[in-house]
């Protein structure tokens, strides 16, 4: 074609011209559980596919947290995809003041705020670290009494540091002339007190030099480069007939072609005659780490040299099971075993700070580090409910030894950490319950795509069904589900045969998934049965479940041969437009996939092409929810509707209203797609339409 003749001369003209985006289907049955866990980073959100994966990332059931449950539940119903949130206390720390009490059982310190009863608090003085049980406070003379006395290495005269909260294990690592380097645990924890880290010597590569060829120490001819690199620790060795020279070296850089090391520091003379013959040998480490005496993590030929290619902490960076190691020295550790202490979980002084967060005021912990995750779209805090569970003091056991060896083995220094403390569990009021489900209510509907599942607090048992109606007449949002009562499951922390009571959240949320995946988030999540799911901790009966029905609290039940069934499937709003659970979250689905698949829209030339476009993009996607039966009506005219309103286009607006039959036929919602020269705005508009109408 020649340029400049294209529509001028009589023809066919084709051009061509590239379609929107396909407007594709979303996820609305990911939920995010901010929890209390075994392990793991805190109050990072962190998305997980399996049972599995949790396990590895945040570890497996603890008898003061609820996290592993309600995610086990969740996976056990269908869920797929989930995001973890783990909470701890944050850490504190106080000083002793004044004279100490000669008896050791107790301190006194300048401010006890945060040191509450259960929870575990490490006393260090200078490398004497051990771990107490608080079991009393009085903060009004800040005295803080301990499980046992503190241990007689501690001098109470002098000054000590109490820290209460989350704490990460840790081990300082030897070396010979001082400590090499510390290592922490990748997560706060006691788990981590079951870490070992042991240190055998690497690979090593050898070699000797050229003796007859000139030399003044700055550098080495050799026989062979092999396995020497840059940042290598090499041990030289002499032999001339006297006393064997030893010298430690580091290579600076190396000239292949014409092996020589170049060495960092020129080699001492004496005792190093570099023109007679030596040999030289690298010198590396290897770290494994075991989690109580079983293999986890092994990492060969390790230097504590920067410039080495396998730098200790570079390398260690990704592991999962140690998160930091401090550099102490440049010397490679000694070999041993050296054990992790320390680690506190953080659970008995967890405050609904900890928890919820504020992201107005930049606190991102708890809920309010899913700020930036935009999958999940429900929100559940199990442990915000949890009923009150004990702390304990474990001991190490000895050694068990044969009485009947003719040598009985040397004895080991003793410990620096005597006493494992398992935390208690986090206990709230009733009225800071309520409040802090408030504030997630409130963030869910500031986030217009998620919703709250809400457990009735577990308080000293069981609620009966005035005081669920009671507790849940409290909140009124369509961005809220309330779900009764408490479930047991068996528990794999038991002896035996054993069950424990756990909120609904987990299982409902499973179900919810488990619906999405089979029809979508406009079908009912209830009347399936529960999988995983032993009994109800309170029975309703039908008259009480009618009562809880109209309040909009969706109870399970056991019916006959079918086991534990939700019955239910409201919200806590007052308004009848949204009363029902899949309505609301079928107007998340539709507002999440408008937002993403519109995206394209900014800044397109706003005119008819670009209206054509939407309607087409934007009327297809109703017609499929329609035919999958996420609208009602008896034709697509009745369940939905489409215009744009081109108004405003002088001032770069355009207007897009969609109405959706969700519910029933006289009962839309209306979506108004507002879409300027750089945004992209959805807003809901409730519209009741009389009866009959479409």
């Amino acid at each position: 074609m020649t340029v400049g003749t294209a529509g001028r001369a009589p023809g066919v003209l084709i051009q061509f011209a590239d379609p929107p985006p396909a407007v594709q289907p979303v996820q609305v049955d990911v939920p995010a559980f901010v929890c209390v866990c075994q392990r793991g980073p805190l109050d990072t959100p962190v998305r997980v596919g399996s049972w599995a994966a949790f396990v590895v990332t945040f570890g497996g059931f603890v008898g003061n947290g609820l996290g592993a449950y309600a995610v086990k539940a969740f996976f056990d119903q269908g869920g797929r995809v989930c995001w973890i949130v783990r909470v701890a206390a944050a850490v504190i720390h106080a000083t002793p003041a004044g004279i100490q009490p000669a008896d050791r059982l107790s301190s006194v310190v300048t401010d006890a705020t945060g040191l509450v009863v259960g929870a575990a608090a490490t006393v260090q003085q200078g490398s004497e670290v051990h771990s107490y049980l608080i079991t009393a406070v009085d903060p009004a003379t800040g005295t803080v009494t301990w499980d046992r006395p503190l241990h007689s290495a501690i001098d109470i005269a002098l000054g000590f540091d109490i820290a209460v909260g989350a704490g990460w294990s840790s081990v300082t690592v030897p070396a010979s002339g001082g400590d090499a380097a510390r290592l922490t645990a990748s997560g706060p924890g006691i788990w981590g007190d079951r870490l070992t880290i042991v240190v055998t010597p690497g690979r090593r590569a050898a070699t000797v030099n050229r003796w007859s060829e000139p030399s003044d120490g700055t550098a080495t001819p050799v026989e062979s480069t092999d396995g020497f690199v840059a940042g290598s620790a090499v041990r030289i060795t002499q032999d001339l007939g006297g006393p064997v020279a030893v010298v430690n070296a580091v290579v600076d850089h190396i000239d292949q072609p014409g092996r020589v090391l170049w060495w960092t520091v020129r080699l001492p003379a004496p005792p190093i005659a570099p023109t007679q013959p030596m040999r030289l040998e690298t010198e590396t480490f290897t770290v494994s780490v075991l989690e109580a005496g079983t293999p986890g993590e092994t990492w060969p030929d390790l230097s504590m040299i920067p410039a080495h290619p396998r730098y200790a902490p570079a390398v260690l960076a990704a592991s999962t099971l140690i998160g930091a190691v401090d550099v102490l020295s440049a010397e490679n550790p000694l070999p041993g075993s050296y054990r992790l202490a320390g680690g506190r979980e953080g659970t008995a002084g967890l405050q609904i700070s900890d928890i919820l967060g504020d992201e107005v005021l930049g606190d991102g912990r708890g809920v309010a580090a899913l700020h930036d995750a935009d999958e999940p779209a429900a929100v559940a805090v199990p442990d915000l409910v949890a009923a009150p569970t004990p702390s304990r003091v474990l001991m190490p056991q000895p050694e068990a030894h044969d009485p009947c060896a003719p040598c009985p083995p040397a004895q080991t220094a003793p410990l620096a950490l005597e006493a494992t403390i398992v935390e208690a569990g986090p206990t709230f009021a009733i009225e800071a319950i309520v409040a802090a489900q408030q504030a997630l209510i409130e963030s869910c509907e500031g986030n217009t795509e998620r919703i709250a599942l809400l457990d009735p607090p577990a308080g000293g048992g069981p609620m009966t069904p005035s005081e669920m109606r009671d507790w849940a007449a409290r909140f009124a949002s369509s961005y809220a589900v309330a779900t009764v009562p408490w479930l047991t499951v068996i528990d794999p922390l038991a002896t035996g045969v054993g069950v424990r009571r756990v909120p609904p959240c987990g299982h409902v949320a499973g179900i919810m998934a488990q619906t999405d995946a089979e029809s979508g988030p406009w079908l009912a999540a209830a009347n399936r049965t529960l999988l995983w799911a032993h009994g109800a901790d309170t029975v309703v009966t039908e008259a009480q479940h009618a009562l809880l029905n109209d309040a909009g609290i969706n109870v399970i039940r056991a019916l006959p041969g079918r086991g534990l069934v939700p019955m239910g499937a409201r919200t806590l709003s007052a308004d009848t437009l949204w009363i029902f659970a899949p309505v609301r979250r079928a107007m998340i689905f539709l507002r999440r996939v408008l937002r993403h698949s519109m995206a394209w829209v900014v800044f397109e030339p706003n005119g008819p092409a670009l209206n054509a476009m939407l309607t087409t993009a934007v009327g297809t996607l109703l017609l499929d929810v329609f035919e999958s039966g996420g609208l009602a009506g008896d034709s697509p005219d009745q369940a939905f509707y489409l215009a744009i309103d081109q108004s405003s286009a002088a001032l770069g607006e355009l207007l897009m209203d969609i109405g959706v039959a969700l519910t029933k036929p006289a009962e839309f919602v209306t979506v108004r797609v507002s879409r300027t020269e750089n945004t992209l705005e959805l807003t809901e508009i409730p519209v009741q339409v009389e009866a009959g109408q479409s």
